[in-house]
């Protein structure tokens, strides 16, 4: 925000005659004031943001953030958690002097969250910062042992072995027969 004061002053007469002994004139006197005004239009620069720690293990993790404002200042950086669109939950960080900080509770299993930064300035203007999305759902594909798993594949395959050559050897004495 930026005021600019102004005073006019305008007399009239002789002004080294005004103020000394003997001098009976009137004086006119002018003033007339302005004020200027113009108001931020630009919102706060969100320069960096992070997530530290444990994020992904459910465990309480660190939310950090470089916001500036050069027209009007910082109000309030917070952190965009959500974890179902629609049910988005804002956690303000704290400025610590350079940065805007905060801890945050570990997440729970099963959810694909989305964070980003909501920052305003004094002068309600705001800024998002793009997404980062978090998947703690758990991982669905199936691990296969392989000391449980060889002992039939070999078994079974050996079995199926033996019966093909069987069913060779009656087939070949059969078909030897007949010519």
């Amino acid at each position: 925000m930026v005021l600019t004061f102004a005073t006019l002053l305008v007399l009239s007469g002789n002004p080294a005659a005004f103020g000394s002994a003997g001098d009976t004139r009137e004086e006119t006197l002018l003033e007339s004031s302005f004020i200027s005004y113009r108001a931020d239009t630009l919102r706060p620069e969100i320069l960096a943001w992070g997530l530290e720690g444990p994020v992904n293990q459910g465990l309480p993790f660190v939310a950090w953030a470089n916001v500036t404002d050069t027209e009007s200042g910082v109000r309030n950086v917070s952190l965009i958690v959500d974890p179902t669109p629609g049910t988005e939950t804002l956690h303000e960080l704290l400025s610590n002097g350079t940065h805007y900080v905060g801890t945050l509770p570990g997440l729970a299993i099963g959810k694909l969250y989305s964070f980003s930064i909501l920052a305003y300035d004094m002068a309600n203007n705001s800024a998002t910062s793009y997404a980062r999305t978090i998947d703690m759902r758990p991982v669905t594909t199936t691990i296969v042992d392989p000391s449980v798993t060889a002992p039939i594949v070999v078994g079974s395959s050996l079995a199926l072995m033996g019966l093909v050559i069987v069913v060779s050897i009656a087939y070949d004495r059969r078909s030897s027969r007949t010519v």
